[in-house]
């Protein structure tokens, strides 16, 4: 293995080094010289920190067995992805669902957050919230099929008559306590229940409404985990 630490560069303006195949300067076009023609001078070599043995190993911590909202979940399969024909004013209602404010896009990615922030501290916490984060994902898949079977386009937003309200990274809270982010969440996920009770009301189509009621049975099942969760904080 190749030894850079003799000659590795830097950046004259910065204390961190660049990479083995990268340069410290710019040439000119039409000219060139070697290191031995060039007048100025050969910064000193910066040789890359190795962490000591004795530094601090920083890992997350290991989930335990027996997820409460895993063990919440209904055994039942998620029905086949079908629908008797395109309707695009349906696709734009599932857009809702899909790419909103308190979607299962927004709900994955919140939930994934909380679940990287928390954990340290309230490992259990941030256990079951990757578990939510990764169902919401099966759901984000399974609604942007319908979506698509519907004759519509699962972009990231939601599509109403003025346009499409495009999804945006500042629905994502932060800077939130454990209490605080738990609290939000059952307000969303409140609201995201009613979204797709709403929708089971618009939608005629008994092959949409079977899926429908199949997620929400997951997430009623987010919901009294995060009140469980949030009790006992």
């Amino acid at each position: 293995m190749a030894n850079f630490s003799a000659s590795w560069p830097y950046r004259p303006d910065s204390s961190s080094p660049l990479l083995p195949w990268e340069g410290t300067g710019t040439s000119t076009s039409g000219s060139s010289s070697s290191p031995a023609q060039s007048s100025q001078t050969e910064p000193t070599p910066s040789t890359p920190s190795i962490p000591s043995e004795e530094s601090t190993l920083l890992c997350s911590p290991e989930n335990k067995a027996g997820s409460t909202f895993l063990q919440c979940l209904s055994q039942e399969a998620y029905p086949r992805v079908c629908v008797q024909g395109s309707n695009r004013a349906w696709s734009n209602l599932l857009s809702r669902v899909y790419a909103g404010p308190s979607s299962e896009l927004t709900k994955l990615l919140r939930y994934e957050y909380q679940s990287l922030i928390l954990e340290q501290d309230y490992p259990l916490v941030g256990q079951e919230l990757r578990e939510m984060s990764r169902n919401d994902m099966d759901h984000l898949d399974l609604v942007g099929q319908l979506i698509v079977l519907l004759g519509g386009d699962p972009i990231f937003g939601v599509i109403a008559r003025q346009g499409v309200n495009w999804w945006r990274g500042g629905l994502i809270p932060r800077n939130q306590t454990a209490r605080q982010a738990l609290t939000y969440d059952i307000r969303a996920q409140e609201e995201a229940i009613r979204t797709y009770r709403r929708l089971m009301l618009l939608i005629s189509d008994p092959n949409i409404d079977a899926l429908l009621r199949r997620i929400l049975a997951d997430e009623q099942c987010q919901l009294q985990v995060l009140r469980s969760l949030l009790s006992t904080l």
